[in-house]
């Protein structure tokens, strides 16, 4: 009886060892044309199916089944059509399909010749497939090739990203050099009168845009006016209290310089005179101060005010009130 048992042991362990010819996992792809009226499957080369043999139980054949890639869920391939002959590979190998699982989304394909397939494309046309819909097809054979592979009749395996850039734009005055710090008053002190002297002082425009057109910056001013004594810097002819008060001093100035190069610059005031080594234009009421034609980070622009009184420019205390606008150019 131990003999018997061990015999029958010996057997089983034989039979699970037995490989099986040509098995390995194949790489397959699966396509839809644009009507979603075919399925083709794309074997690769080295699927080796063979038949034409006596007895027909022998006759390799593959499987390649169709369910929807979400679910899970058979795709129902009973109105499919395949020819009674299909062509394999290079070698002109026949073979036919078998429907009768069609429902369960399973089309058999047997080989009928001798000789092997060399991969070829099996193309299964359908009534139609669903829109917008991802479906997964399996493959396998009877010499143990398995592969899967996924297609799409749509978007099913897209996702649509979106997102929004709201516009920006930034605007700051600062101390020169020194972003931190806001600048919030210009003091030009007691003007100098000496010929070719000036008072000055800077401050940084800090702008940001995201505009393709970047940013124009313009910059107001009042004048430097005494209000008390009905008087201005810079100017010959001044009416504050409309009765066209005239301006001693010719020679004294008030300017405003801007490294921007866009921004126009002169050397000399309306009399000639240099203001000083940098450039300058006469303060306007409006003018711009800064002009950068595209996107850009934070950038500085530093802006000059200079001033000078003559010998005979009216005592009194001077003041303006700039102000500057930006404007994004989209």
């Amino acid at each position: 009886m131990k003999k018997f048992i061990a015999k029958l042991t010996l057997v089983a362990l034989a039979l699970a060892f037995v490989p099986t010819a040509n098995a390995a996992g194949v790489v397959i792809t699966a396509s839809a044309n644009l009507a979603r009226t075919e399925i083709t499957v794309a074997l690769p080369a080295g699927v080796d199916l063979e038949g034409g043999n006596a007895d027909a139980d022998l006759d390799d054949d593959f499987t390649v089944q169709v369910t929807n890639t979400a679910t899970g869920a058979a795709i129902d391939l009973s109105g499919a059509a395949l020819p009674t002959a299909l062509t394999l590979g290079v070698n002109d190998e026949f073979a036919q399909a078998d429907l009768s699982e069609a429902a369960n989304g399973y089309i058999i394909v047997t080989d009928l010749a001798a000789d092997a397939a060399d991969g070829d494309d099996i193309v299964i046309t359908l009534p139609a497939l669903a829109t917008d819909t991802a479906y997964t097809v399996s493959y396998r054979d009877t010499d143990g090739n398995y592969g899967i592979a996924m297609f799409n009749t749509g978007v099913s395996n897209q996702v649509v990203v979106t997102a929004t850039v709201e516009p920006v734009l930034t605007m700051s005055l600062t101390e020169e050099g020194v972003p931190a710090n806001p600048k919030t008053a210009i003091a030009l002190g007691i003007l100098p009168t000496a010929a070719n002297t000036y008072s000055d002082d800077t401050l940084d425009v800090l702008t940001g845009t995201n505009a393709l057109q970047g940013v124009v910056v313009t910059m107001t001013s009042a004048g430097l006016k005494d209000l008390v004594n009905d008087r201005e810097i810079g100017v010959t002819d001044i009416s504050a209290d409309g009765a066209g008060a005239e301006n001693t001093a010719a020679t004294d100035y008030y300017k405003v310089q801007s490294e921007n190069a866009a921004v126009p610059a002169v050397l000399a005031d309306a009399n000639g005179a240099d203001i000083y080594s940098a450039a300058g234009t006469d303060m306007l009421a409006t003018q711009t101060v800064v002009d950068i034609n595209n996107a850009h980070n934070v950038t500085a622009t530093t802006i000059t005010i200079a001033a000078r009184a003559a010998l005979n420019t009216e005592s009194g205390d001077y003041s303006d009130t700039l102000t500057f606008t930006a404007t994004a150019q989209f």
